[in-house]
């Protein structure tokens, strides 16, 4: 099957297929690395489409392969902010009558999956950033080969939910 506009090849996904009415799902907000695009990771958010959850894959405005036109340091403090906006938004979708996802996304049950500078994300969600607070509606991370160095050992001691963390040496 092939994804429109971009053509990419998927034995998974399903154009307009249906919203699952098996009632609330978990929704999974993953975040790009830096210079990157929402789709890098595609084939990781099908698989964990394909299993129950909600997946949305947002490009960070002027940190995206396409549109690099802000400092990493603010693309940094733009991260929480940013993941935390497309909660809100998706919820607003959720609660919205005649969405195609109303009454079909816990709020309450989020986790977020993010590769280098999107793996940052995912750990600042719930450590908090520079005095950007954590989001409490976010209940388990996955943060993938994260750049993390901006984070400071007293932010980190705010992770407390499941974490997942891949990485890899070669």
């Amino acid at each position: 099957y092939v994804l429109n506009p971009l053509r990419l090849a998927s034995s998974l996904a399903h154009e307009g297929a249906p919203v699952s009415t098996a009632g609330m799902r978990p929704l999974i907000v993953f975040s790009h690395g830096s210079t990157g695009i929402a789709i890098q990771s595609v084939k990781l958010m099908e698989q964990l489409a394909s299993h129950g959850f909600v997946v949305v894959a947002p490009n960070h405005t002027g940190n995206t392969s396409l549109d690099d036109t802000i400092p990493i340091a603010q693309a940094l403090l733009d991260r929480v902010p940013d993941v935390s906006f497309v909660i809100d938004h998706m919820t607003t979708l959720a609660a919205t009558s005649g969405d195609p996802f109303f009454g079909h996304i816990n709020g309450l049950n989020v986790g977020v999956a993010g590769h280098s500078v999107g793996g940052f994300a995912a750990l600042a969600v719930k450590s908090g950033y520079q005095g950007i607070p954590p989001d409490a509606r976010v209940q388990a991370i996955m943060p993938i080969a994260p750049s993390s160095s901006a984070i400071t050992n007293a932010e980190l001691l705010g992770v407390m939910v499941p974490t997942l963390f891949m990485t890899g040496t070669l």
